[in-house]
């Protein structure tokens, strides 16, 4: 029998993958007991007749924030007239919200061809065994390709060095905040994790970053840049965020971009949104004729992303937001304190296993007048009575996000707020219980 028939509809396709090793799932990976290389994927794209080359791409790793500059860099780059094609991870909801062209989910039609003829090698050739991540990244360029679009973003995985993304060859690298999380797999300093997310940047290619001169990781950052000879634009090397209330500038060699105001929190967005600007400027010398060194900020006032302190409900306020770092985490949190109206902040909370669950909570219980521990759908959520163990014995435990939102509406009212966080995978079932697509 053909364990790689031709899929006949996304639920057929992940059956067909669920045969594939999913390294999200695994707590072996993240505690870094699985070695991982690229030259299984390398082999794999090479059998599919390079789709990684196929388009202009920009490439984005970091610890915090580089889903949302991948989404408002493809905003950008569509609002400039390009044709734009994202990949990005995890999804919310369904598979194909990995993929998007010109900011639309890939229709299942599209992702469904591009699947098979990614499955296409595989059924000659079993020393080929791509991951469940390499075979959608795969699947991603083959759209892309296929679809003949300008500019493809690619959000890395986990890491970056040895990222399946890293095949790529793009036209810059962007290099978002760095924070200590998956230790076990990238090391157990800010340093040690820098090296690995700037394992993305290649000789002679453009690298944007807004971590500071004096951060420890921005030196492994220019040391990578400096060894691979790519141009670096950063504070104080052609690049800087100005800011005066709420209103957002941001400096690209001695030129100033419009204002603009950036999605909530905006202490978080405005970073994701300087190292988009940068990034399209340094696309734009690179490109050249028709596309202008200065990026128009105008699309970024008002712009919304799923799973990004997203609204969800208004009475009481339901917000969703995938944040799963201590400082992320604390921006999400004070941002919803802030704009809660007379009712409590009811924080519903789940948290993957490889996170610094102290710094998490430290980051979280402060603002919150009530807590709810949950656990996702994930092998690696943890366990929500560590999680109240670790809080002190504060706040409630529900064993799904479904209860643990039952519980935290009720305690809100009518004027509380409802923050679902500490995970994108409790976000997206948040999600999903509303029927947002």
């Amino acid at each position: 029998m053909n364990p790689f028939p031709t899929p006949r509809s996304v639920e057929h396709l992940l059956e067909i993958l669920s045969t594939f090793t999913d390294y999200e799932k695994m707590e072996s990976f993240h505690s870094g007991k699985v070695r991982c290389e690229l030259d299984g994927m390398q082999r794999f794209v090479d059998s599919l007749g390079k789709p990684d080359r196929a388009v202009r791409c920009i490439h984005i790793a970091g610890s915090k924030g580089k889903g949302s500059t991948a989404l408002m860099t493809a905003a950008l780059a569509k609002s400039a007239g390009l044709r734009c094609g994202l990949f990005t991870s995890p999804h919310l909801i369904r598979l194909e919200e990995r993929i998007a062209l010109d900011g639309m989910t890939v229709s299942a039609d599209l992702l469904l061809r591009a699947a098979d003829r990614a499955l296409g090698p595989l059924r000659g050739d079993p020393t080929l065994r791509p991951t469940f991540f390499e075979f959608i990244t795969a699947t991603a360029m083959i759209v892309f390709a296929e679809s003949k679009v300008d500019l493809a973003i690619y959000e890395v995985g986990l890491g970056g060095r040895l990222d399946a993304t890293n095949v790529i060859e793009p036209l810059v690298s962007i290099i978002t905040d760095i924070e200590l999380e998956h230790t076990g797999r990238l090391g157990n300093t800010r340093a040690a994790i820098a090296r690995e997310k700037a394992g993305i940047i290649k000789n002679r290619v453009p690298v944007v970053t807004l971590l500071d001169r004096d951060d420890p990781a921005r030196r492994v950052v220019e040391e990578c840049a400096s060894q691979r000879r790519a141009p670096l634009l950063a504070p104080g090397a052609g690049l800087e965020l100005l800011h005066q209330g709420e209103e957002f500038r941001v400096e690209i060699h001695g030129k100033t971009t419009i204002p603009f105001s950036p999605p909530r929190p905006a202490i978080l967005q405005a970073r994701n949104s300087a190292l988009a600007l940068g990034a399209l400027s340094l696309m734009g010398q690179t490109l050249g004729a028709g596309f202008s060194e200065l990026p128009d900020a105008s699309p970024l006032t008002g712009f919304t992303m799923p799973g990004r302190f997203e609204t969800l409900a208004l009475f009481p306020r339901v917000i969703v937001d995938g944040a799963h770092s201590p400082l992320s985490l604390e921006a999400v949190v004070a941002e919803a304190q802030s704009t809660t109206r007379d009712g409590p902040l009811v924080v519903v909370f789940g948290l993957a296993r490889d996170k610094d669950l102290d710094a998490c909570l430290a980051a979280v219980l402060p603002r919150a007048d009530e807590f709810v521990s949950v656990r996702y759908d994930s092998s690696r959520s943890r366990d929500p009575g560590e999680l109240q163990a670790a809080a002190g014995g504060r706040g409630r435990v529900a064993d799904s996000v479904a209860a643990g939102l039952s519980l935290a509406r009720e305690s809100a009212g009518r004027d509380g707020t409802v923050l679902v966080t500490g995970s994108f995978y409790a976000a997206g079932e948040a999600r999903a219980l509303y029927s947002v697509s």
